[in-house]
């Protein structure tokens, strides 16, 4: 939904999102729509996300979807499947590695009550990451077991085309 004001020759548009909580259903503003994403490689015909519990805290419930941004100086796309209190199945990839070819890769995220999800590959390292309060954007880190360091992670949700 979403409105439209005129205000001195210039146009403000605001949207707003339905939030259901439990019984519960507010009206939330929100800055837009998500953008369409430009950096994801996956296909809508490969990703099924499937909507979270109602009983999940919103935080957590808030990390489903798809995001994208930069790992680094470097693209990285991340889509949150599917997510319970503990666990999340993750979809995730980008155009480099340290091996110099893209890379995607489909793990089991831990998941914490605090909105934080983290995964751990044993030949290239962890990721942990956290949404932000105003649930449209992640950050994080992504700490190198091969000797490269950290390099941080910011993402912003999006939406396939």
């Amino acid at each position: 939904m979403s409105y439209t004001n005129r205000l001195i020759g210039s146009v403000v548009s605001v949207s707003f999102m339905l939030v259901c909580t439990g019984n519960r259903v507010s009206i939330a503003q929100v800055a837009g729509a998500p953008p369409q994403c430009k950096v994801v490689s996956a296909k809508a015909s490969e990703v099924t996300i499937t909507p979270p519990a109602d009983e999940l805290p919103m935080i957590v419930r808030s990390l489903s979807g798809i995001w994208e941004g930069t790992l680094g100086p470097d693209p990285l796309w991340l889509i949150v499947e599917t997510i319970e209190a503990s666990k999340a199945r993750v979809f995730y990839g980008g155009s480099v590695s340290v091996s110099g070819r893209s890379y995607r890769a489909r793990p089991e995220a831990q998941v914490s009550p605090e909105g934080k999800l983290q995964w751990e590959r044993s030949d290239i390292g962890k990721y942990s990451l956290a949404i932000a309060g105003d649930q449209q954007h992640v950050t994080g880190s992504f700490a190198s077991s091969l000797g490269y360091g950290t390099s941080s992670i910011s993402l912003t949700r999006c939406t396939l085309k």
